[in-house]
């Protein structure tokens, strides 16, 4: 999984170039010149700008929002009395819903600060107005100095209401995609799903959760580096952040 990250790293902090930006139009074009731009600015290693707090970040995420979903999911099973032996699917199916959201926003808390700071890391360029830091503990000092020690969860509501969708959705329909697979190939247990079936569940769970919440990150990432360079432009909340986007830039901005 770290191992994917830092492979695709270049590309997100490229996605984060454009989500930032008020006056930038994607397409592939700008993309690979928006690269060229970066390498010439950053050298070759600038592609790659951000991504250790991205691998910091996934070990606590991961660990705990994997570690807590089966015990939010037993929770919620007991509370809401559905017993194991699949005669009551719906509910079973919102109970991972529910498991799904309440896991990945518990990761989320405990890892957000260091979200912040790939995003940060990554739009702060030497060719970008406003100073120019080169390591984490200096972004860290600045924001905070800056800001207040709060500002480190600054864009962590659009982020919470995303997970609603993202987790959930993705926990949800991988989970329900094993059961199917499980019941397809008349298995006696989920862990004897073939390893590219389950990749192929899990990238099919993660597109359509993706899909759903990514006019949500887009406001995210915009609050996460608000008064760094050009990024004068304050959002108070999610709904003003919406609006003022979709007054400026269209509803496709």
């Amino acid at each position: 999984y770290m191992g994917a990250k830092t492979t695709i790293a270049p590309g997100d902090r490229i996605k984060i170039l454009f989500q930032v930006s008020t006056t930038r139009q994607f397409s592939f074009k700008e993309a690979i010149g928006l690269g060229h731009s970066i390498i010439k600015t950053d050298g070759i290693a600038g592609l790659w700008r951000g991504n250790s707090a991205t691998l910091a970040r996934v070990i606590p995420h991961a660990a705990v929002a994997y570690s807590s979903f089966d015990r939010y999911e037993r929770f919620l099973k007991k509370v809401m009395q559905v017993s194991s032996n699949g005669d009551e699917k719906g509910r079973e199916v919102l109970i991972r819903f529910l498991a799904g959201y309440a896991a990945g926003a518990t990761g989320t808390l405990v890892a957000y600060p260091l979200d912040m700071m790939r995003a940060r890391m990554a739009v702060n360029t030497q060719a970008s107005s406003g100073p120019y830091k080169v390591g984490y503990i200096s972004m860290f000092r600045e924001t905070i100095a800056q800001r207040g020690l709060l500002s480190l969860y600054h864009g962590l509501g659009p982020t919470l209401i995303g997970i609603i969708p993202y987790a959930g959705i993705s926990f949800a329909t991988f989970e329900t995609l094993k059961t199917m697979i499980k019941s397809y190939h008349d298995l006696a247990e989920h862990e004897s799903i073939p390893h590219y079936e389950r990749m192929v569940a899990g990238g099919v769970a993660g597109l359509i959760a993706q899909s759903a919440t990514y006019p949500l990150d887009i406001v995210r990432r915009r609050m996460q580096v608000h008064g760094l360079g050009e990024h004068k432009i304050k959002y108070e909340s999610l709904f003003q952040a919406i609006r003022h986007i979709r007054d400026t830039e269209g509803i496709l901005g």
